[in-house]
């Protein structure tokens, strides 16, 4: 897999998540050539939240891991 855009790096985070239609996906390329994206949960900002689920970095090769979390 090769990963070279925002896109791409936002399907692989869907597919892990399986596609689950409550979360939502913003992604940016960031300095070390990988991206960020961040995932929000729409029922947690229905309930008057801030949505965060958590930042994910997506590597070019597809693989990834969790940057930060928010704890409720």
């Amino acid at each position: 897999m090769n990963v070279s855009t925002a896109e791409g790096a936002i399907e692989v985070l869907q597919k892990a998540f399986d596609y689950n239609p409550d979360l939502t996906y913003d992604a940016h390329a960031n300095e070390y050539g990988t991206f960020d994206v961040t995932i929000r949960s729409l029922s947690i900002i229905a309930e008057g939240g801030s949505g965060a689920v958590g930042t994910y970095e997506v590597n070019s090769d597809g693989n990834y891991f969790m940057k930060s979390s928010v704890i409720r």
